[in-house]
């Protein structure tokens, strides 16, 4: 007893196969799709005050966002100022203890 097979039923049998599992795929792929938009569905719904109450209040966070922005370039500027004021301090004390080392190891 032979068998003889065709190449192109073969063929045609591998395409069969492959397009029932990629289509057994896409539907596993879709079924999540939806769960997903269910779920981010149901979370906007179980937050839509929380979201327009933040929405409404966005012009206010964003003023005190800026307020708090501006407060901290003025410490830093500050900080820079106090720093620079600091290492002049630091040079004055500096020339004044080579002075004195001066005096004294001119003995």
């Amino acid at each position: 007893m032979t068998i003889t097979i065709n190449f192109n039923t073969l063929l045609l049998t591998i395409i069969v196969i492959a397009s029932v599992i990629a289509l057994i795929y896409l539907i596993l792929a879709l079924r999540k799709i939806i769960v997903l938009i269910d779920n981010i569905n149901t979370t906007l719904k179980d937050n839509k005050t929380n979201l327009d109450n933040t929405i409404k209040n966005l012009n206010g966070i964003s003023e005190n966002v800026k307020d708090i922005s501006d407060v901290a370039v003025e410490t830093t500027a500050e900080a820079i100022v106090m720093k620079d004021g600091i290492i002049n301090q630091l040079d004055t004390i500096k020339d004044i203890i080579n002075i004195i080392i001066g005096v004294f190891s001119k003995k």
